[in-house]
Protein backbone atom coordinates (compact mmCIF):
# COMPACT_ATOMS: atom_id res chain seq x y z
CA UNK A 1 0.00 0.00 0.00
CA UNK A 2 1.31 3.43 -1.02
CA UNK A 3 2.24 5.81 1.78
CA UNK A 4 0.13 8.97 1.79
CA UNK A 5 2.13 12.11 2.50
CA UNK A 6 -0.06 14.91 3.89
CA UNK A 7 0.05 18.25 2.10
CA UNK A 8 1.72 20.92 4.13
CA UNK A 9 -0.76 23.24 5.78
CA UNK A 10 -1.25 26.57 3.98
CA UNK A 11 -2.54 29.61 5.77
CA UNK A 12 -3.27 33.12 4.64
CA UNK A 13 -1.63 36.10 6.31
CA UNK A 14 -2.62 39.73 5.77
CA UNK A 15 -0.59 42.81 6.65
CA UNK A 16 -1.97 46.34 6.90
CA UNK A 17 0.81 48.30 5.20
CA UNK A 18 -0.39 51.65 6.57
CA UNK A 19 0.10 50.59 10.19
CA UNK A 20 3.45 48.80 9.85
CA UNK A 21 5.93 50.57 12.11
CA UNK A 22 9.06 51.86 10.41
CA UNK A 23 7.56 53.04 7.12
CA UNK A 24 8.53 56.34 5.50
CA UNK A 25 6.45 58.80 3.46
CA UNK A 26 7.57 61.55 1.10
CA UNK A 27 5.42 64.43 -0.21
CA UNK A 28 2.36 63.39 1.76
CA UNK A 29 0.89 62.70 5.21
CA UNK A 30 0.17 59.32 6.76
CA UNK A 31 -2.33 60.19 9.48
CA UNK A 32 -5.66 58.94 10.79
CA UNK A 33 -5.31 55.71 8.84
CA UNK A 34 -4.87 57.22 5.39
CA UNK A 35 -2.35 58.80 3.03
CA UNK A 36 -2.98 62.39 1.92
CA UNK A 37 -0.82 63.99 -0.79
CA UNK A 38 1.12 67.03 0.40
CA UNK A 39 3.62 69.39 -1.21
CA UNK A 40 6.11 68.51 -3.90
CA UNK A 41 8.56 70.63 -5.90
CA UNK A 42 8.44 72.28 -9.31
CA UNK A 43 11.62 73.62 -10.93
CA UNK A 44 11.85 77.27 -12.02
CA UNK A 45 13.62 78.01 -15.30
CA UNK A 46 16.31 80.67 -15.37
CA UNK A 47 19.74 81.39 -13.94
CA UNK A 48 20.28 81.22 -10.18
CA UNK A 49 23.45 81.61 -8.09
CA UNK A 50 25.24 78.82 -6.22
CA UNK A 51 26.34 78.88 -2.60
CA UNK A 52 23.33 80.81 -1.28
CA UNK A 53 23.47 81.41 2.49
CA UNK A 54 20.61 83.90 2.86
CA UNK A 55 17.41 84.58 0.94
CA UNK A 56 14.28 86.67 1.38
CA UNK A 57 11.28 87.94 -0.59
CA UNK A 58 11.57 91.70 -0.15
CA UNK A 59 8.53 93.79 0.73
CA UNK A 60 6.59 95.37 -0.83
CA UNK A 61 8.13 94.64 -4.24
CA UNK A 62 8.14 90.84 -3.90
CA UNK A 63 11.62 90.64 -5.46
CA UNK A 64 13.66 87.65 -4.38
CA UNK A 65 16.97 88.67 -2.81
CA UNK A 66 19.81 86.25 -2.04
CA UNK A 67 23.34 86.49 -0.70
CA UNK A 68 25.68 83.83 -2.04
CA UNK A 69 29.35 82.95 -2.30
CA UNK A 70 29.15 84.35 -5.84
CA UNK A 71 27.75 87.71 -4.73
CA UNK A 72 24.38 89.36 -4.18
CA UNK A 73 21.52 88.59 -6.59
CA UNK A 74 17.89 89.56 -7.00
CA UNK A 75 15.01 88.24 -9.09
CA UNK A 76 12.23 90.62 -10.18
CA UNK A 77 8.77 89.16 -10.71
CA UNK A 78 8.88 86.30 -13.20
CA UNK A 79 12.55 86.78 -14.12
CA UNK A 80 15.84 85.00 -13.51
CA UNK A 81 18.34 86.13 -10.89
CA UNK A 82 20.42 89.18 -11.77
CA UNK A 83 23.68 90.13 -10.09
CA UNK A 84 23.75 93.31 -8.02
CA UNK A 85 26.71 95.68 -8.22
CA UNK A 86 25.86 97.17 -4.82
CA UNK A 87 29.00 95.93 -3.07
CA UNK A 88 26.98 94.36 -0.25
CA UNK A 89 29.10 91.58 1.30
CA UNK A 90 27.58 90.82 4.72
CA UNK A 91 27.79 87.24 6.04
CA UNK A 92 24.94 87.55 8.59
CA UNK A 93 22.33 89.64 6.78
CA UNK A 94 18.70 90.23 7.69
CA UNK A 95 15.92 92.25 6.04
CA UNK A 96 13.24 94.55 7.42
CA UNK A 97 10.73 97.02 6.04
CA UNK A 98 10.73 100.30 8.01
CA UNK A 99 8.47 102.45 5.83
CA UNK A 100 6.23 100.07 3.90
CA UNK A 101 7.80 101.38 0.69
CA UNK A 102 11.46 100.41 0.90
CA UNK A 103 13.10 97.28 2.30
CA UNK A 104 16.45 97.37 4.06
CA UNK A 105 18.94 94.53 4.14
CA UNK A 106 21.44 94.91 6.97
CA UNK A 107 24.60 93.03 7.79
CA UNK A 108 28.00 93.69 9.32
CA UNK A 109 28.56 97.45 8.94
CA UNK A 110 26.46 97.79 5.78
CA UNK A 111 22.86 98.70 5.05
CA UNK A 112 21.40 98.13 1.60
CA UNK A 113 18.31 100.20 0.76
CA UNK A 114 16.19 98.54 -1.91
CA UNK A 115 13.61 100.38 -3.97
CA UNK A 116 13.35 100.04 -7.76
CA UNK A 117 16.99 98.96 -7.97
CA UNK A 118 19.35 97.33 -5.49
CA UNK A 119 22.10 99.92 -5.55
CA UNK A 120 21.92 102.24 -2.56
CA UNK A 121 24.52 101.19 -0.03
CA UNK A 122 25.15 103.14 3.17
CA UNK A 123 27.09 102.60 6.41
CA UNK A 124 25.36 100.96 9.37
CA UNK A 125 26.51 101.51 12.96
CA UNK A 126 24.14 99.10 14.71
CA UNK A 127 26.70 96.37 15.49
CA UNK A 128 23.86 93.82 15.61
CA UNK A 129 22.68 90.68 13.84
CA UNK A 130 19.41 88.74 13.71
CA UNK A 131 17.35 91.93 13.68
CA UNK A 132 13.57 92.43 13.67
CA UNK A 133 11.56 95.64 13.21
CA UNK A 134 8.78 96.59 15.62
CA UNK A 135 7.02 99.82 16.60
CA UNK A 136 9.31 101.97 14.48
CA UNK A 137 12.56 100.59 15.90
CA UNK A 138 15.05 97.93 14.89
CA UNK A 139 15.91 95.32 17.55
CA UNK A 140 18.93 93.05 17.31
CA UNK A 141 21.50 90.88 19.08
CA UNK A 142 24.70 92.68 20.03
CA UNK A 143 27.67 91.31 18.07
CA UNK A 144 30.05 91.73 21.02
CA UNK A 145 27.78 90.56 23.85
CA UNK A 146 25.32 87.77 23.06
CA UNK A 147 23.36 88.47 26.27
CA UNK A 148 22.53 92.04 25.17
CA UNK A 149 19.44 93.01 23.17
CA UNK A 150 19.84 96.38 21.45
CA UNK A 151 17.35 98.70 19.78
CA UNK A 152 17.65 101.68 17.49
CA UNK A 153 16.23 105.17 17.55
CA UNK A 154 12.96 105.70 15.72
CA UNK A 155 13.32 104.81 12.06
CA UNK A 156 15.63 101.85 12.57
CA UNK A 157 19.09 102.84 11.33
CA UNK A 158 20.64 104.89 14.14
CA UNK A 159 21.98 103.14 17.27
CA UNK A 160 23.79 105.99 18.98
CA UNK A 161 22.43 105.79 22.54
CA UNK A 162 22.21 109.55 22.84
CA UNK A 163 19.76 109.82 19.95
CA UNK A 164 15.97 109.38 20.27
CA UNK A 165 15.84 106.52 22.73
CA UNK A 166 18.31 104.04 21.26
CA UNK A 167 19.43 101.63 23.98
CA UNK A 168 19.81 98.08 25.20
CA UNK A 169 18.91 95.54 27.88
CA UNK A 170 20.95 92.59 29.10
CA UNK A 171 19.34 89.17 29.58
CA UNK A 172 20.20 87.11 32.65
CA UNK A 173 23.01 84.64 31.99
CA UNK A 174 20.89 81.79 33.40
CA UNK A 175 18.87 81.75 30.14
CA UNK A 176 22.00 81.43 28.03
CA UNK A 177 23.08 83.66 25.17
CA UNK A 178 20.52 85.20 22.81
CA UNK A 179 20.35 83.18 19.58
CA UNK A 180 17.37 84.52 17.61
CA UNK A 181 14.56 87.10 17.69
CA UNK A 182 10.99 87.07 16.39
CA UNK A 183 7.93 89.33 16.48
CA UNK A 184 4.86 87.53 17.82
CA UNK A 185 1.59 88.89 19.21
CA UNK A 186 2.92 92.45 19.37
CA UNK A 187 6.01 91.48 21.37
CA UNK A 188 9.67 90.81 20.66
CA UNK A 189 10.33 87.16 21.52
CA UNK A 190 13.92 86.57 22.53
CA UNK A 191 15.13 83.00 21.96
CA UNK A 192 17.92 82.25 24.40
CA UNK A 193 19.81 78.97 24.46
CA UNK A 194 17.81 77.64 27.43
CA UNK A 195 14.64 79.72 27.58
CA UNK A 196 12.40 82.44 26.16
CA UNK A 197 12.09 86.10 27.09
CA UNK A 198 9.35 88.47 25.86
CA UNK A 199 9.90 92.20 25.46
CA UNK A 200 6.89 94.53 25.34
CA UNK A 201 8.24 97.52 23.40
CA UNK A 202 5.47 100.11 23.29
CA UNK A 203 5.97 103.82 23.79
CA UNK A 204 9.20 105.21 25.15
CA UNK A 205 12.04 102.78 25.95
CA UNK A 206 11.79 103.58 29.68
CA UNK A 207 8.37 101.91 29.57
CA UNK A 208 9.60 98.69 27.93
CA UNK A 209 8.82 95.54 29.96
CA UNK A 210 10.86 92.33 30.01
CA UNK A 211 9.13 89.05 30.88
CA UNK A 212 10.93 85.74 31.46
CA UNK A 213 8.70 82.94 30.13
CA UNK A 214 8.21 79.99 32.48
CA UNK A 215 9.72 76.71 31.35
CA UNK A 216 13.27 75.70 30.51
CA UNK A 217 14.36 74.72 26.99
CA UNK A 218 16.59 71.76 26.32
CA UNK A 219 18.87 73.83 24.05
CA UNK A 220 17.27 75.99 21.39
CA UNK A 221 18.26 75.31 17.76
CA UNK A 222 18.54 78.57 15.76
CA UNK A 223 17.11 78.99 12.24
CA UNK A 224 14.00 77.02 13.22
CA UNK A 225 11.50 79.75 14.22
CA UNK A 226 8.21 80.17 12.33
CA UNK A 227 4.51 80.76 13.04
CA UNK A 228 2.08 77.94 12.16
CA UNK A 229 -1.41 77.31 13.45
CA UNK A 230 -1.29 80.65 15.25
CA UNK A 231 1.61 79.49 17.43
CA UNK A 232 5.31 80.21 17.41
CA UNK A 233 7.17 76.98 16.62
CA UNK A 234 10.85 76.17 17.05
CA UNK A 235 13.15 73.16 17.33
CA UNK A 236 15.14 72.21 20.42
CA UNK A 237 17.34 69.30 21.36
CA UNK A 238 14.31 67.86 23.16
CA UNK A 239 11.92 68.19 20.21
CA UNK A 240 9.55 70.63 18.54
CA UNK A 241 8.04 73.24 20.88
CA UNK A 242 5.22 75.73 20.45
CA UNK A 243 4.57 79.01 22.25
CA UNK A 244 1.13 80.65 22.29
CA UNK A 245 2.22 83.84 24.02
CA UNK A 246 1.64 82.39 27.49
CA UNK A 247 3.06 78.89 27.80
CA UNK A 248 5.40 76.44 26.11
CA UNK A 249 4.17 73.09 24.82
CA UNK A 250 5.97 70.13 23.29
CA UNK A 251 4.46 68.78 20.05
CA UNK A 252 4.54 64.99 19.83
CA UNK A 253 5.25 64.29 16.16
CA UNK A 254 7.41 61.16 15.61
CA UNK A 255 9.36 62.44 12.59
CA UNK A 256 10.66 65.44 14.56
CA UNK A 257 13.36 63.30 16.19
CA UNK A 258 15.11 62.89 12.83
CA UNK A 259 15.61 66.64 12.24
CA UNK A 260 18.97 68.17 13.11
CA UNK A 261 20.97 71.32 12.31
CA UNK A 262 18.16 73.57 10.99
CA UNK A 263 18.92 75.84 8.03
CA UNK A 264 15.66 77.83 7.81
CA UNK A 265 11.96 77.57 8.65
CA UNK A 266 8.62 78.81 7.32
CA UNK A 267 5.01 78.57 8.44
CA UNK A 268 1.81 78.57 6.38
CA UNK A 269 -1.61 77.81 7.86
CA UNK A 270 -1.25 74.81 10.15
CA UNK A 271 1.92 73.58 8.42
CA UNK A 272 5.49 74.14 9.55
CA UNK A 273 8.31 73.76 7.01
CA UNK A 274 11.86 73.10 8.20
CA UNK A 275 14.96 72.73 6.06
CA UNK A 276 17.31 70.58 8.12
CA UNK A 277 19.54 67.51 8.19
CA UNK A 278 17.71 64.18 8.29
CA UNK A 279 19.79 61.84 10.42
CA UNK A 280 18.04 58.78 8.96
CA UNK A 281 18.50 59.74 5.29
CA UNK A 282 21.88 61.33 6.12
CA UNK A 283 21.28 64.46 4.04
CA UNK A 284 19.50 67.80 4.13
CA UNK A 285 15.78 67.73 3.27
CA UNK A 286 12.62 69.76 3.86
CA UNK A 287 10.48 68.50 6.74
CA UNK A 288 6.77 69.37 6.71
CA UNK A 289 4.76 69.08 9.94
CA UNK A 290 1.03 69.60 10.40
CA UNK A 291 0.50 70.66 14.00
CA UNK A 292 -3.19 69.70 14.00
CA UNK A 293 -2.71 66.24 12.47
CA UNK A 294 0.43 65.71 14.57
CA UNK A 295 1.97 64.19 11.46
CA UNK A 296 4.86 64.97 9.18
CA UNK A 297 6.65 63.99 6.00
CA UNK A 298 9.77 64.77 4.03
CA UNK A 299 10.27 66.57 0.72
CA UNK A 300 13.41 65.09 -0.76
CA UNK A 301 15.08 68.44 -1.53
CA UNK A 302 16.96 70.97 0.55
CA UNK A 303 16.77 74.75 0.54
CA UNK A 304 18.91 77.60 1.84
CA UNK A 305 15.84 79.82 2.22
CA UNK A 306 12.05 79.90 2.06
CA UNK A 307 10.98 82.94 0.01
CA UNK A 308 7.17 83.35 -0.23
CA UNK A 309 6.14 85.25 -3.35
CA UNK A 310 2.79 83.80 -4.32
CA UNK A 311 4.31 80.34 -4.29
CA UNK A 312 7.10 79.59 -1.82
CA UNK A 313 10.42 79.83 -3.68
CA UNK A 314 13.35 77.68 -2.56
CA UNK A 315 16.95 77.43 -3.71
CA UNK A 316 19.98 75.16 -3.37
CA UNK A 317 23.15 74.55 -5.37
CA UNK A 318 21.32 72.33 -7.87
CA UNK A 319 17.85 73.84 -8.23
CA UNK A 320 15.64 76.86 -7.95
CA UNK A 321 12.14 75.56 -7.30
CA UNK A 322 8.74 76.28 -5.78
CA UNK A 323 6.63 74.20 -3.41
CA UNK A 324 3.48 72.91 -5.11
CA UNK A 325 0.47 71.36 -3.38
CA UNK A 326 -0.92 68.04 -4.54
CA UNK A 327 1.94 66.28 -6.28
CA UNK A 328 2.90 62.62 -6.22
CA UNK A 329 3.55 61.01 -2.84
CA UNK A 330 5.84 58.06 -2.19
CA UNK A 331 5.14 55.70 0.67
CA UNK A 332 7.82 53.15 1.60
CA UNK A 333 6.17 50.59 3.86
CA UNK A 334 8.39 48.82 6.35
CA UNK A 335 9.72 45.43 5.31
CA UNK A 336 7.54 42.48 6.31
CA UNK A 337 7.95 38.69 6.49
CA UNK A 338 4.28 38.12 7.43
CA UNK A 339 5.49 36.87 10.83
CA UNK A 340 7.11 33.80 9.30
CA UNK A 341 10.69 32.96 8.37
CA UNK A 342 9.51 30.42 5.80
CA UNK A 343 8.90 31.02 2.12
CA UNK A 344 5.51 32.46 1.25
CA UNK A 345 3.57 33.43 -1.86
CA UNK A 346 2.53 37.07 -2.01
CA UNK A 347 -0.90 36.62 -3.58
CA UNK A 348 -2.24 40.14 -3.95
CA UNK A 349 -2.19 43.71 -2.78
CA UNK A 350 -5.30 45.74 -2.03
CA UNK A 351 -5.33 49.50 -2.55
CA UNK A 352 -8.42 51.63 -2.00
CA UNK A 353 -8.45 55.35 -2.61
CA UNK A 354 -9.13 58.24 -4.96
CA UNK A 355 -7.29 56.66 -7.86
CA UNK A 356 -4.86 54.00 -8.97
CA UNK A 357 -1.37 53.75 -7.50
CA UNK A 358 1.91 52.32 -8.75
CA UNK A 359 3.44 49.56 -6.62
CA UNK A 360 7.05 48.36 -6.41
CA UNK A 361 7.74 45.12 -4.53
CA UNK A 362 11.25 44.24 -3.36
CA UNK A 363 11.10 40.47 -2.87
CA UNK A 364 14.38 39.25 -1.36
CA UNK A 365 16.24 41.85 -3.42
CA UNK A 366 14.37 41.33 -6.69
CA UNK A 367 12.20 44.26 -7.84
CA UNK A 368 8.81 43.92 -9.51
CA UNK A 369 6.79 46.96 -10.65
CA UNK A 370 3.02 47.09 -11.11
CA UNK A 371 1.18 50.11 -12.51
CA UNK A 372 -2.45 51.15 -12.18
CA UNK A 373 -3.17 49.21 -9.00
CA UNK A 374 -6.69 49.77 -7.66
CA UNK A 375 -8.77 47.43 -5.54
CA UNK A 376 -7.52 43.83 -5.29
CA UNK A 377 -4.51 43.30 -7.58
CA UNK A 378 -2.90 39.82 -8.04
CA UNK A 379 0.89 39.56 -7.68
CA UNK A 380 2.03 35.90 -7.15
CA UNK A 381 5.55 36.59 -5.91
CA UNK A 382 7.45 33.92 -3.95
CA UNK A 383 9.97 34.88 -1.29
CA UNK A 384 10.70 35.34 2.38
CA UNK A 385 10.78 39.12 2.89
CA UNK A 386 8.87 41.86 1.10
CA UNK A 387 9.30 45.63 1.01
CA UNK A 388 6.47 47.43 -0.75
CA UNK A 389 6.60 51.02 -2.08
CA UNK A 390 3.50 52.84 -3.30
CA UNK A 391 3.28 56.03 -5.39
CA UNK A 392 0.15 58.00 -6.17
CA UNK A 393 -1.57 61.38 -6.44
CA UNK A 394 -4.81 60.83 -4.55
CA UNK A 395 -5.85 59.84 -1.04
CA UNK A 396 -5.32 56.20 -0.06
CA UNK A 397 -7.41 54.94 2.85
CA UNK A 398 -6.72 51.19 2.64
CA UNK A 399 -3.49 49.43 1.72
CA UNK A 400 -2.79 45.80 2.57
CA UNK A 401 -0.96 42.74 1.29
CA UNK A 402 -2.03 39.07 1.51
CA UNK A 403 0.33 36.10 1.35
CA UNK A 404 0.03 32.32 1.59
CA UNK A 405 2.40 30.83 4.14
CA UNK A 406 3.15 27.13 3.75
CA UNK A 407 4.15 25.54 7.05
CA UNK A 408 5.92 22.69 5.30
CA UNK A 409 8.33 24.75 3.24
Amino acid sequence: MKEVIPCPAVKKAEVDLLTLRGGRIFNGYLANGKITPGFTTESVDGFFPKGVYYGVALRPSGRLFVCSNQGVYYAPQGEEFLKSDSGFTARKPFAFNPTGEESCVVGDAQCLLTATEISRLKPFNGNIYGGVFKNGRLFGIDRDNAYKLRWSSEGGLEFNESIFGAGWVEITAARGEIMELAVYKQKIIVFCKYGLVALSAFGLPENYKLQYIDGAIDEFFPNSVAVAGGKLLFLTRGGLLSFDGVKLEKLEIPLVSEAQNPVCAYGCGDEYFLSAYDKNLEKNVIFVFDILKHAGYVINSETAAFMPRGSVHCINDKRWFTLVKGGEFTYEAAETDFDSKRYKLLKFIRAEGDGAVDVTVDCDGKLSIFGGVKGVYPLHLRGKRFKITVRGRGEVWALSAVAEVCNGI
